[in-house]
């Protein structure tokens, strides 16, 4: 029983509990629900989005990796020591030499001269000491490596940029696909208030006789396309705003309010300059010229393993023996050199390996200049025919309002039919939606061009 009631004291405490967890883990978990516009979204994909932060731990990565070969040029430091035992024979304390015995140490004769020899050779030994390196001359592998790591870092900074700009991108084709979405459904609402105001019209007109249940019909018909039309544009609002918190790290169901006008303002661009400059600051481009330039490096390191190596090499260490009564120390400075004379033909192998990479890294890169040209013509032709479909729609926005504002007065007035009506607003809706895909295509090609250029982002912005 006092078990029981010891339960019970604590029980009240568990649903208090359970909903502070819940709503901590609410207000952790809500998300800015403000409008955002287009700088908001790139700013807060561009601090979560998972592949930014990848590229960008890749780029901490490769910095250590710089610093590593940097330091290959330093000396080596270390202390080291060992145990032996010679069961079988026993072994000289210090092979390289053995102490000269003096007249006390040899004298009496021959249990002097023996004594002594049995303290040379012992059974079980323990070495210990430090030893330095240093490389003198390798042949240029140091350096190609701290060449190659320099090179890896541009590419790694540059792959990070390319990928900003890619997420940029897609950012932009999507902010600017749900403001063409938001302008067709405010389109379709339009549409809808006028064919109310026209279905009136109608009905006034069957209760006195001028008008058919064909008429409503034909107009309740046109609303319900219309309806269609609306559906189809919400979900697909809802699309995009599912990428684009996706980009952002969120959840693709949180809510999302975008904001934005989509705007047209003629620019000049030069095919052949953008071209050029695309070749000169395309990150793509520039991270493949840095991947030649490593590749570069690595057929020098392959070379180099075909000349010799030099270092010098210094220790100092001490030894103890089972019978050996005191310490014995011992010290040198060596100078190694080491010259390849035959390696059954593996370096040579691995030297083409290296230049046949090296060779299909460059036609990447002139196939990537193609593409990049291509690109650049593409995203101009986009723009000059976006800005000739926004002139000719424009215009067309205006004759086709005014068509259905006559056809909506002859009707009003008895002297039209539906059907003109009907026709006048199908024109003046398929004209407004091919405006605001005109708007959105004008200056998605542009962001495109800039996004080849390499100029669609800077972190300033």
């Amino acid at each position: 029983m006092k078990k029981l009631r010891v339960q019970n004291r604590f029980s009240p405490l568990i649903p208090t509990m359970i909903l502070t967890f819940i709503f901590l883990n609410a207000s952790h978990a809500q998300v800015d629900k403000s409008p955002m516009d287009l700088r908001d979204i790139i700013r807060e994909a561009l601090v979560n989005n998972a592949g930014i932060t990848a590229a960008k731990i890749n780029v901490e990565v490769v910095e250590t990796g710089r610093t590593v070969a940097a330091r290959q040029r330093l000396p080596r430091l270390e202390l080291f020591a060992s145990y032996e035992v010679f069961p079988v024979e026993d072994k000289l304390l210090l092979p390289r030499h053995m102490d000269i015995p003096t007249a006390e140490q040899v004298l009496p004769m021959p249990q002097g001269m023996l004594d002594f020899f049995q303290e040379q050779f012992n059974t079980n030994i323990f070495n210990s000491g430090i030893k330095v390196k240093l490389p003198l001359y390798t042949g240029g592998r140091i350096g190609a490596g701290i060449e190659l790591q320099e090179a890896m870092m541009d590419q790694a900074e540059l792959d990070l940029k390319s990928k900003t700009n890619d997420l940029v991108f897609v950012i932009v084709r999507a902010y600017y696909k749900t403001l063409q979405l938001q302008k067709v459904v405010e389109a379709n609402q339009k549409a809808v208030e006028s064919l109310t105001e026209a279905k009136r019209i109608v009905e006034r007109q069957l209760e006195v006789g001028k008008a058919t249940n064909v008429d409503v019909f034909r107009i309740n018909a046109r609303l319900a396309d219309i309806e269609q039309n609306l559906i189809k544009a919400r979900f697909s609002i809802e699309r995009t705003h599912g990428l684009l918190n996706s980009l952002m790290g969120r959840k693709v169901t949180d809510e999302l309010h975008i904001i934005g006008v989509l705007q047209y303002g003629p620019t000049q661009f030069s095919l052949q300059e953008s071209i050029d400059q695309a070749l000169q600051s395309n990150p793509e481009y520039l991270s493949i010229q840095a991947l030649g330039v490593s590749q570069l490096q690595k057929v020098r390191i392959a070379k180099s393993a075909r000349l010799p190596n030099l270092s010098l090499m210094g220790f100092y260490k001490g030894a103890y023996g089972d019978i050996s009564p005191d310490f014995r120390d011992d010290a040198a400075v060596v100078v190694n050199i080491s010259v390849p004379l035959f390696t059954g033909g593996i370096v040579r192998s691995k030297i083409e390996r290296e230049e046949l990479i090296l060779k299909k890294i460059e036609a990447k890169q002139r196939a990537l200049g193609q593409r990049i040209s291509q690109e650049v013509y593409s995203a101009y032709l986009g723009i000059n025919e976006a800005e000739k479909q926004i002139e000719v729609t424009e215009i067309a926005i205006l004759e086709t309002e005014e068509s259905l504002r006559i056809e909506k007065q002859r009707l009003e007035q008895g002297k039209g039919v539906v059907k003109d009506v009907l026709d006048a607003q199908v024109d003046h809706l398929k004209t407004e939606v091919k405006y605001y895909r005109a708007l959105s295509d004008y200056n998605v090609a542009v962001m495109a061009l800039k996004k080849t250029i390499g100029t669609i982002y800077t972190s300033k912005e």
